[in-house]
């Protein structure tokens, strides 16, 4: 047992106070002559005995009497820990409010975001109003917040609505500012307030800081089903005017009754473009998509509607869209290059195509193009490779074509560079181009094939070449085969660099050594491969998560102002923005705080469209319940980690037995009251 103010024990010493009135104050008889017994009454006679026990029994009362009061006010409680805190401490109390969407669900007593709220109050106001307090949420803002009084926390709390953001929490203790120069007797406090929803919880790599004493409180919210659109993406990056497009999305239904027939609508532009039914099995996910035709050039603004309630923010799914009036196309030859592809650049409008020499090269326009094609080049400086790399990480594709009369040593740095394999010797039997990777994207509509056809037939007509490039390494994990001869050597490797494609060939294009560029597959192979570029910009973004996205732009002035405004209200932000190298960075971590399709400007003249939505893991409605996070505590062996199990009591209430200890005060005031009850019954009715 322990005390908040133990100087009252001193007053213990007034125990001695009955002690002395009982030995010093003994009744004295006194003798009474009387002439005549009849005047005597009856008296009852009791026995020297009896007197003095009584007589023991009331000193012992009160002093037991003043010893209860005196331990009353010396304040008196029982520790969970054994240790306890001074009353005079002060407490530094951390509460995280869970505000994403997920807690916008049912509760017992209404929503459970109003529910949290609530909690938070109670834990305020179960701790002293000197104490100090800190509002944490999951904006990554918060956890630079200082300390603050009571008043100014619940003050805040007030203040504290739904947000776009969600957290995971392994990162809180990780995110959370200790203030050093706070002089503290005690490990800060910190209750996390959540449904604890399963994909914004917990991991086994929670670090936990043995300063912090963490309290959880999860809260239960009411079974309810959730559907909504997680992805989508088109079927062909590059896409062009008068094009038939496919938007492909997938649809999750996390409820526990199965969809038939769900209707989904896409609109373009605000006009209704298509309609789709889904049926989806109960707690799976199914794959669709529509299909319509863009009519001109430019960008277009697209979303996804449904209707299902009682989560509505995440019904719609925003996307959009760049169409290409032509792909830019730059050419770099020797000399003596195969003219062909320059040839069919020039033919075909669908380009728009730039040569340069590779004596004559200028880096600084690389950013204008989308592909680059380095034909036949006999040397490879590494100026120029390392400019190739730039541009490839950046979202673009190159197209390596070498030529007969390479050095291996340059073929070598060029291909290395580009991550791709490396060649040992030049083979120069006759073959024929006969694998192609039909599953692959860049040749899976070139040939038509029957139903349930995986290859081609053994007779197809190929090209043919009398030499190639034996390699003499293995393949990188990250590199796909696209076209091998009979032999099974490789004649097309794609590597990924970045956000860009390298497409290598390993045969060269000479008429003298092949008929590949006067073939009939030369054209659709090509412009295959020129449509496997990243288009800027993405199909879409989640909110507070777009970190770093680079945006090919050339700006008027690099001092002017970017600005972003929503393309169907009067939200407008300024994005965080850097130039550099030709490319325009953007950072979206901050902002946007809608959901919806923004367009970017350079003063009034239009860069971009871009699609901000809500994080689709709030839509997942799964959470951890009691046990299981108890299982997850014991398993991961967080020993100052525990749950609130509330049972009988609030949560104010379990907060000051566990700060406080088990407070005695009441009850040894009760003993008092009893031992003052049993010395008058003693003087009274014990004669």
């Amino acid at each position: 047992m322990n005390f908040y103010h133990p100087e009252f024990l001193y007053g213990l010493i007034a125990l001695i106070i009955p002690l002395i009135i009982h030995l010093f104050n003994f009744k004295r008889f006194k003798k009474v002559y009387f002439t005549n017994l009849a005047f005597l009454r009856d008296i009852q006679q009791q026995s020297k005995r009896h007197s003095q026990w009584r007589h023991l029994l009331v000193m012992f009362m009160r002093m037991l009497f003043i010893a209860a009061i005196v331990l009353a006010f010396a304040g008196p409680y029982l520790s969970n820990d054994g240790e306890g805190l001074k009353q005079s401490d002060e407490s530094y109390v951390n509460v995280f409010l869970d505000n994403s969407f997920s807690m916008e669900a049912r509760g017992q007593e209404g929503s459970l975001f109003e529910e949290a709220r609530s909690e938070a109050r109670k834990i305020a106001l179960a701790y002293k109003p000197s104490d100090h307090f800190r509002l944490l949420s999951n904006e990554p803002y918060s956890f630079s917040r200082s300390f603050v009084s009571r008043e100014v926390f619940l003050e805040q709390l007030q203040e504290i609505e739904i947000g776009k953001s969600g957290i995971s929490f392994d990162k809180i203790p990780q995110y959370l500012i200790h203030d050093d120069d706070l002089k503290k007797s005690s490990p800060e406090q910190l209750f996390l307030i959540s449904d604890f929803q399963k994909k914004q919880a917990f991991t086994n790599h929670w670090e936990v800081d043995s300063n912090l004493e963490i309290s959880l409180v999860p809260l239960i919210s009411a079974s309810q089903g959730n559907i909504f659109i997680d992805s989508v993406w088109l079927e062909v990056p590059l896409l062009q005017p008068n094009q038939i497009v496919e938007l492909h999305f997938r649809l999750q239904n996390q409820s526990d009754v199965p969809l038939e027939d769900f209707p989904l609508i896409l609109k373009v532009a605000n006009s209704q473009k298509s309609v789709v039914s889904v049926s989806v099995d109960a707690f799976a996910s199914a794959q669709s998509s529509f299909v319509f035709r863009t009519d001109t050039a430019g960008y277009y603004p697209a979303n996804i509607e449904i209707q299902d309630f009682p989560i509505v923010y995440d019904d719609q799914f925003f996307c959009s869209f760049f169409v290409q009036e032509t792909i830019d196309v730059l050419l770099i030859s020797s000399v003596k290059a195969n003219q062909d592809i320059k040839t069919y650049l020039e033919s075909d409008s669908v380009y728009h195509a730039d040569y340069m020499e590779e004596n004559s090269i200028d880096y600084g326009t690389f950013s204008k193009y989308s592909t680059i094609i380095l034909n036949g080049l006999n040397k490879y400086s590494t100026g120029l490779l390392i400019e190739i790399q730039k541009f490839v990480k950046s979202g673009h594709n190159v197209i390596l074509i070498p030529s007969a009369n390479s050095e291996q040593a340059q073929l070598n740095n060029a291909y290395k560079a580009l991550s791709l394999p490396q060649v040992s010797a030049k083979d120069t039997l006759f073959r024929f181009m006969k694998n192609f990777d039909l599953q692959s994207p860049e040749f899976k509509d070139i040939f038509e094939l029957n139903q349930g056809q995986k290859g081609l037939d053994f007779n197809t007509d190929l090209p043919y070449f009398k030499m190639h490039f034996v390699l003499n390494e293995m393949i990188s994990p990250l590199s796909d085969v696209l076209i091998e001869d009979e032999t099974n050597a490789s004649i097309l490797i794609k590597s990924v660099i970045g956000e860009g494609k390298v497409y290598g060939f390993y045969t060269p294009f000479d008429n003298s050594l092949s008929n590949f560029s006067a073939h009939a597959v030369f054209v659709p192979v090509l412009f295959n491969l020129f449509r496997q570029i990243n288009i800027d910009p993405k199909l879409y973004f989640f909110l507070g998560q777009a970190k770093d996205f680079t945006l090919s732009y050339f700006p008027d002035n690099e001092d002017g102002i970017l600005k972003m405004r929503h393309w169907s209200d009067s939200v407008e932000f300024i994005p965080q923005s850097v130039f550099h190298q030709g490319h325009l960075n953007l950072n979206f971590q901050q902002s946007p705080e809608q959901a919806g399709i923004y367009q970017l400007y350079d003063h009034e003249k239009l860069i971009s469209f871009l699609s901000f939505n809500f994080d689709r893991n709030e839509s997942f409605l799964t959470y951890f319940t009691k046990s299981e996070l108890a299982e997850l505590l014991k398993k991961n062996n967080w020993k100052n980690v525990k749950i609130l199990d509330l049972q009988n009591e609030t949560i104010n209430q379990y907060i000051t037995t566990n700060k406080d200890g088990l407070q005695l005060w009441k009850l040894f005031i009760l003993f008092a009251l009893g031992f003052l009850i049993i010395e008058l019954f003693l003087l009274r009715y014990s004669k």
